[in-house]
């Protein structure tokens, strides 16, 4: 972290050291000389905090975050806007984010990554409940806290459902293409909630993965992305990221319920596998528990709550009935009691076979012998080389030379101009060079790509090696649906061609 000193709010903030930084803002670790705490600082870079679009952004995304009050959801504190600076003060989660976590140690255990999405899933419902729609969940916006509670941040691009106007353009296209659902990907206006659960199911498999969930929606022709994944956690990372919206599940509580269902078939968590947070060990316990959830006291029916009990702002349909987490704690320590006494039990059964009380005496370990070293053969014995005796040099043979023929009458002098050699023929023209570019291809479903008649394979396809000029496409979709188009391709440069199938016309 960059050390920095700088005071804010008429001093009552002094930034302490930078955390990241943005394409239009800063993030700072500073303390609230006030009150004596940390918090983190979101500080809008002076070249763009006098644009007013930028400003309303700004002010949209600090509204929001205001809004949520949830421990799987970062809090706004306080917004500071004058003429001089522009700054949110948030609080500070400083365990990293999810991002941070997968470059440390590679891919998360299927059953804690199950249990990471159910926390964010606890912060969307209260998000969703309050009409705010996240856009752009991530790992990286997924940050962890020194105790290991995931926390959803970043609510830059969110959208108010119950807004009277947006600063989002009909067909603006907003968030990270990865995680990103379809129907988000032609206009990031008219999206819901269902959107954030297909960047739900995309996060899942980054999780398990480590790495970026392109195009989950048509992963039907792409099994070998799930290979070695267990069955029943690819079965609800596929509904979660279905291509129509009315396909996926319905909200973030029912999707929390397909993992609920899921989690007993999971793997364990390896013994091994690093905190989440610095201040100590997994959470399984509680993040367990949650999972174990009860009926809603507000008439979800067979939705159930997530995680912790919201705070009072929180909707009533993610209030958790307290009676049922108390049976679901009471239930997980009775589990973790007898497997304490199993292992116990199982400990004293191992000294009494070696003998009586005291501590067991060590195994044996192993030890593999190194396979003998063996001398190498000796090179075969070479045979001396007999060079053959030369033979004798024949006798030189003299051949008396020729006389030399009389020119005919008839024949030119020598210097005669026919005579001169010819100039040798000019030199072929080198070949042209041809100019190449590359063509990427996309569809929505999924299509198998000819170019020039030629099978490529299915979409998508990057940066196909091209001649300039015109080329025809064809992409032939699952159900037989054809489209041909013709697209020309200049030197040195890129052309992209998408095509949405169910609306017949381009992406």
């Amino acid at each position: 972290m960059d050390q920095v000193e700088q005071q804010l709010g008429g001093g009552r903030y002094r930034l302490v050291a930078q955390l990241g930084e943005g394409g239009m803002a800063m993030v700072y670790r500073a303390r609230d000389e006030r009150l004596g705490v940390d918090r983190a600082v979101k500080l809008l870079k002076s070249e763009v905090a006098s644009r007013k679009s930028v400003l309303r952004r700004f002010e949209a995304e600090a509204t929001t975050m205001a809004r949520l009050h949830h421990p799987n959801v970062v809090t706004v504190h306080d917004v500071v806007i004058d003429p001089d600076r522009v700054f949110m003060v948030m609080e500070l989660v400083d365990g990293g984010s999810l991002v941070d976590w997968l470059d440390r140690n590679g891919p998360m255990p299927p059953r804690l990554a199950v249990m990471v999405t159910t926390h964010m899933l606890a912060g969307l419902a209260a998000a969703h409940e309050a009409g705010v729609v996240h856009r752009d969940i991530k790992p990286h916006n997924v940050l962890i806290s020194r105790e290991g509670v995931p926390k959803i941040g970043d609510f830059g691009i969110a959208h108010l459902e119950d807004q009277a106007h947006s600063y989002t353009r009909t067909g603006t296209v907003m968030g990270t293409w990865a995680y990103m659902p379809p129907e988000q990907r032609s206009s990031a206006k008219s999206v819901d909630a269902r959107a954030d659960i297909y960047s739900v199911g995309a996060t899942l498999y980054a999780l398990v993965r480590n790495t970026e969930p392109f195009d989950l929606y048509v992963s039907e022709g792409h099994e070998e992305m799930f290979e070695g994944l267990p069955d029943s956690l690819v079965a609800v990372i596929k509904k979660a990221c279905r291509y129509r919206p009315d396909d996926r599940y319905a909200n973030a509580v029912e999707m929390a319920n397909a993992l609920q269902a899921i989690v007993a078939e999971l793997p364990p968590i390896p013994l091994d596998t690093p905190a989440l947070g610095e201040g100590g060990s997994i959470d399984t316990a509680a993040a367990t528990a949650s999972l174990h959830s009860q009926p809603s006291d507000a008439g979800l029916g067979d939705s159930t709550s997530l995680l912790e009990e919201p705070s009072p702002h929180a909707a009533s349909s993610t209030t958790l009935n307290k009676r049922g987490l108390g049976l679901a704690m009471l239930g997980l320590g009775l589990v973790f009691a007898l497997g304490a006494l199993l292992v116990g039990g199982a400990a004293i059964a191992l000294i009494s076979s070696r003998g009586g009380a005291g501590a067991p005496e060590p195994e044996p370990v192993a030890v593999v012998a190194p396979a003998p070293v063996t001398a190498p053969e000796p090179p075969p014995k070479l045979e001396p080389i007999v060079e053959p005796e030369p033979e004798p040099e024949p006798e030189p043979v003299i051949v008396a030379p020729k006389p030399k023929p009389k020119p005919h009458p008839s024949a030119k002098p020598k210097d005669h101009p026919s005579n001169k050699p010819k100039p040798n023929p000019k030199p072929a023209p080198a070949p042209a060079v041809v100019a190449m570019g590359t063509l990427k291809v996309n569809s929505i479903p999924w299509s198998t790509v000819y170019v020039d008649g030629a099978k490529v394979k299915a979409t998508p396809i990057t940066d196909h090696p091209l001649s300039a000029g015109s080329h025809t496409i064809k992409l032939v979709a699952g159900d037989g649906t054809e489209k041909v188009h013709t697209v020309t391709i200049s030197g040195d440069s890129q052309t992209f061609f998408c095509w949405r199938f169910a609306e017949d016309s381009e992406c």
